[in-house]
């Protein structure tokens, strides 16, 4: 096909001015440009802050698996070196992998911590158990917080936990304080 017929308009056999066919090219482009951006800006709406919101989680979650590295090699670091033990792999492999869930949980975090350096103390390598790394994965961040609490003294004689009164859960939280994965004020 020529140049020539390609400026030609249905019938009529005329050649048209090439600013006049560039007008017409612009009329039918620029409404489909603008389309193109409008359902591209729609797209983004429903669906692109979703994406945006998954890079921010990560970003936070990178945060505080720093302060988690940080905060395990601080308390490791204070553990004397004579009283260094091997740590069972019993229980570290499983709480790492159990805590990756919780790091952002600072509460259970810091049990968690507790827990893998109470397993390289020769003072507490004993009564570390690994059902221990269960438990702490179930809980929740405000069951961490209402141990804590206990263990401080921070509730009333006649307080009642999980239908339980504080006497019979005492023991309990004996050993967690033991074991440093909760810790008194007192």
């Amino acid at each position: 096909m020529s140049d020539k017929s390609k400026n030609n308009i249905g019938l009529i056999n005329a050649e048209m001015p090439e600013c006049v066919d560039k007008a017409l090219t612009n009329l039918t482009e620029q409404p489909t440009k603008a389309i193109d951006s409008t359902v591209s800006d729609i797209w983004f709406l429903v669906f692109g802050g979703i994406g945006h919101m998954a890079e921010k989680r990560k970003l936070r979650y990178a945060v505080e698996l720093e302060n988690y590295n940080r905060e395990l090699h601080e308390k490791i670091e204070a553990i004397p070196n004579e009283k260094r033990v091997e740590p069972d792999i019993q229980i570290v492999a499983p709480a790492l992998e159990a805590s990756k869930y919780c790091v952002e949980k600072e509460e259970l975090r810091e049990m968690f911590v507790n827990l893998i350096a109470s397993s390289m103390s020769s003072d507490k390598a004993v009564k570390v158990h690994p059902i221990f790394t269960d438990i702490i994965g179930k809980l929740s961040s405000t069951d961490a917080l209402l141990f804590k609490s206990i263990a401080n003294g921070d509730y009333d004689d006649e307080c009642v936990i999980f239908g339980a009164s504080i006497e019979r859960i005492s023991f309990s939280l004996a050993i967690l304080e033991q074991l440093g994965l909760i810790v008194s004020k007192r």
